[in-house]
């Protein structure tokens, strides 16, 4: 027990070190800011935010915050930033591990199963309908790419006990290979409609949306991650002892008196809600959620209760990581996606990973 809290302790350092690194960047300039003009700023921000809140003192506008600090709103938003990257990093890491034990399955993502492509069909869809408009409509965006996972889910689990029979438990080789031809056929529609329907304009806007190349920190979107985790996280915190169950295969499982069919069912819709609240915000960063259950495997063991903080730790400390690596790269016309230098820095890992163990397995 003293050794696993030394190293949620270690973990949680790096996490706090390289948040407040990400503090000090400026934001698509690609360097650091002076300390002393970061806390001017975050000074004049709370003396606005105090004098709004009690209605007394003087508010300074925004061109008076500019002529203080030109940068004034890049280097504050960093915060926000920041604790959306935290939040989401560590929602991603723990739907990977729900995944790969209620799956039992050490390559299972949350895009194995539609996921990933039914978010970018709801930003089509949303593109389609508002256009350019797309950009602010936050809570219509969350609603449309929700109902488009829930569409999903039901056709994939119905063709799941279509297939299996009625009263028996589900064939997960089954439901994988459902999700794989669902995943094909909205992959080539949705390609089909943004390289032959959609103007280059409404290209740009669907590329924002789902690549995150710019992250919204609207009430809307706070509101929406705070349901997901309410939704989504709380039920798994709660159960993280429970879930050590899925460990176990489905005769074990009944002779402790668990219903897997249940359990592996809630592990599943609970990794689909926190992915589905993470991309939205950070865009297609589905290989957190692969490669972080694995590490945490790696320091913690197998025990779920003790891989659920470390998989938030690590999460969120690999996404800020990746953010602010993003912020050094000159790109062309922009942002460089945060999904491609995610890529960049965990497959050579995961790459790694898999030979040691491969290794270690041969002997």
């Amino acid at each position: 027990m003293r050794l696993h809290r030394r190293k949620t302790a270690a973990i949680a350092g790096v996490l706090v070190l390289v948040s407040l690194v990400s503090l000090f960047i400026l934001t698509g300039h690609g360097e650091f800011v002076n300390p002393a003009d970061v806390f001017s700023c975050y000074g004049l921000w709370l003396n606005n935010f105090f004098a709004q809140l009690s209605g007394s003192g003087a508010v300074l506008a925004p061109n008076e915050l500019l002529a203080r600090n030109s940068g004034f709103f890049l280097i504050v938003n960093r915060v926000p930033l920041t604790l959306i990257t935290i939040l989401c990093g560590g929602l991603l890491a723990v739907a990977g591990t729900l995944y790969q034990n209620a799956f039992r399955n050490p390559i299972a993502s949350p895009s194995m199963l539609g996921v990933s492509s039914a978010i970018q069909l709801g930003d089509v869809v949303l593109v389609m309908l508002l256009g350019g408009g797309a950009v602010y409509a936050h809570g219509m965006r969350y609603l449309i790419c929700y109902a488009c996972i829930a569409v999903v889910m039901v056709v994939l689990f119905g063709c799941g006990r279509f297939m299996t029979g009625k009263g028996r438990p589900f064939n997960i080789v089954n439901l994988l290979l459902i999700a794989t031809i669902l995943n094909q056929i909205i992959g080539v529609l949705v390609t089909y409609v943004t390289m032959f329907y959609f103007t280059f304009e409404e290209w740009e806007v669907f590329t924002g949306l789902s690549e995150a190349l710019e992250v919204s920190f609207s009430p809307a979107s706070w509101l929406m991650l705070a349901l997901t985790c309410v939704i989504g996280l709380l039920p798994v915190a709660l159960m993280r002892f429970r879930l050590n169950a899925l460990s176990f295969d489905d005769a074990e499982m009944r002779l402790m008196g668990v219903n897997a069919n249940r359990l592996r069912v809630l592990a599943v819709l609970c990794g689909t809600v926190l992915l589905m609240g993470a991309q939205v915000e950070m865009g297609t960063v589905a290989m957190v959620s692969l490669v972080v259950p694995h590490v945490s495997r790696m320091v913690f063991g197998a025990e779920f209760r003790k891989q659920f903080w470390g998989n938030v730790l690590m999460g969120a400390a690999l996404l800020v990581f990746c953010r602010d690596v993003v912020a050094f790269i000159p790109y062309i016309g922009g942002i460089i996606p945060l999904s491609v230098v995610v890529n960049f820095v965990v497959l050579p890992f995961f790459v790694w990973m898999l030979a040691t163990q491969q290794r270690s397995w041969g002997q």
